[in-house]
């Protein structure tokens, strides 16, 4: 597998993640933060999920396809994403 296969892999798989997060964050804006506004202490970290759209986007383009950094970048986001998908799901 070369860099260019596992970066697209990689960011289809933020990309994919984003589909839970970016409501999430809508919801928690729309609601003021939820009861007592604890749901403003998830918002961080939901919003810095939403941002790493953008490496994951310049994936698939030709100047940035074979990028080691947006790799790096999309690889520490994943990593991110499957902690905190674990801890609101796995932990009781």
């Amino acid at each position: 597998m070369n860099i260019k296969v596992v970066n697209r892999i990689i960011s289809i798989a933020i990309l994919i993640a984003n589909a839970f997060f970016i409501p999430t964050s809508f919801i928690i804006i729309k609601e003021s933060g939820g009861a007592m506004g604890f749901g403003y202490m998830f918002l961080p970290f939901s919003l810095f999920l939403n941002i790493l759209i953008i490496p994951s986007i310049f994936t698939f383009t030709n100047k940035f396809k074979e990028s080691s950094f947006i790799l790096c970048i999309n690889i520490l986001g994943l990593i991110l994403v499957f902690f905190i998908i674990w801890l609101v799901f796995f932990i009781n």
